[in-house]
């Protein structure tokens, strides 16, 4: 029986990418028998990148199975190396295997890493995992076989992208410009560079985002728009993103299979708008129950939350009833005035997304005050 566990690693620079791993060795799956680099060391800088391959031999009688498979939606690379970064927790997830030498049963599989500069440091393989023909697996440190190369990557002018927001705050009916720079750690800039757009799942480096900007000769690149879709204001991260080597129509390198990435993330910060909040009546008998309808902006199905609706009571605002928001942004509340005369309400939408020590990503606000007369 095959037992599968998705984890996620987080690559030399910094994006996380999905890969999986099976527990310990179990009886039967193919032997490792070494893993290597092509190269000892290597140099790059900027936007510069170079291939290393890595080898790793195995063996098993009922031959090595190859290539991304899927698990009722858990794709996986089988064979897969991690590497992982000496110093840091740091790691590179290496697939797409291909057989150069023997056969199944006994054979060397390699992969090519193109290395970039966000990618400095000493690497060393800790997790080889292999399965065979009959999904028999082995999930082996192969230090622990001792086998223990490494690669040394000397990386000068470490690239990295910003990301920024305009407005800082955004309000309805207002277009958001997402912008930022592509430049290295030596205050170099890089003109030209096509930088991906993408926000939640569209960040990954299978993603390739929803839209695409040039850098300026500045290195300056920016990307807007309106916000009269609403949805498109929702609270995962959006990012930018440059896919190496090349990123030319974002089409893995087919010698690679492994893209290095330079990106960043960020979320603008929106302000909830409250409108055509009011009573079904301006008028009812004390006691009795009165509809309040409205609908919030932005809305969705990842912004919807609760409205409060508060009385006042001298000079405090009290809450006197909840409701959730539907998807289409609408709510109703119930306003029971206690009392004949005049009793005053508001609707107030509570900020969303809060992260401690961070401000929250979606602003609260509260509506215009109106009057239900009890009589």
């Amino acid at each position: 029986m095959r037992v599968r566990l998705a984890v996620f690693a987080t690559v030399a620079s910094g994006v996380a990418v999905a890969l999986v791993a099976v527990p310990a060795a179990a009886a039967g799956g193919p032997t490792v028998n070494g893993v290597r680099f092509s190269q000892a060391q290597v140099s790059v800088g900027g936007l510069s990148y170079d291939y290393v391959q890595v080898a790793v031999d195995l063996s098993d009688p009922d031959g090595v199975t190859s290539g991304m498979f899927n698990d009722g939606g858990d794709f996986f690379w089988r064979p897969s190396v991690v590497l992982t970064r000496r110093g840091s927790p740091a790691t590179m997830g290496i697939n797409n295997f291909q057989l150069v030498a023997g056969t199944t049963t006994d054979g060397t599989w390699v992969a090519t890493w193109p290395v970039i500069a966000t990618d400095g440091g000493t690497w060393e393989p800790t997790e080889i995992v292999a399965e065979d023909a009959n999904g028999n697996s082995t999930d082996v440190d192969p230090r622990t076989l001792g086998f223990d190369p490494t690669l040394a990557v000397t990386a000068a002018g470490v690239p990295a992208l910003s990301v920024s927001f305009s407005p800082s705050i955004v309000h309805r009916g207002q277009s958001v410009t997402m912008s930022g720079y592509l430049k290295d750690s030596r205050g170099f800039v890089f003109g030209g560079q096509p930088i991906d757009i993408g926000q939640d799942n569209l960040c990954g480096v299978d993603g390739f985002g929803f839209a695409r900007a040039l850098t300026s000769s500045t290195g300056r690149y920016a990307y807007a728009w309106s916000t009269t879709t609403a949805n498109s204001l929702n609270p995962f991260p959006h990012c930018a993103l440059l896919l190496l080597p090349g990123g030319a129509d974002s089409v893995i390198d087919a010698a690679a299979h492994n893209v290095g990435n330079v990106s960043a993330f960020g979320a603008p910060r929106v302000q909830y708008a409250l409108l055509s909040v009011h009573p079904a009546s301006t008028s009812a008998p004390a006691g009795s129950a009165d509809s309040v309808t409205g609908s919030i902006w932005p809305f969705g199905s990842e912004m919807t939350g609760r409205v409060v609706l508060q009385r006042l009571v001298g000079d405090t605002w009290r809450a006197v009833g909840r409701a959730s928001v539907r998807a289409s942004g609408r709510f109703t509340l119930t306003a029971n005035p206690p009392a004949r005369g005049r009793n005053i309400y508001r609707v107030v939408k509570p900020s969303d997304y809060c992260v401690s020590g961070q401000p929250c990503t979606y602003l609260g606000t509260a509506s215009p005050s109106f009057v239900i007369t009890g009589t």
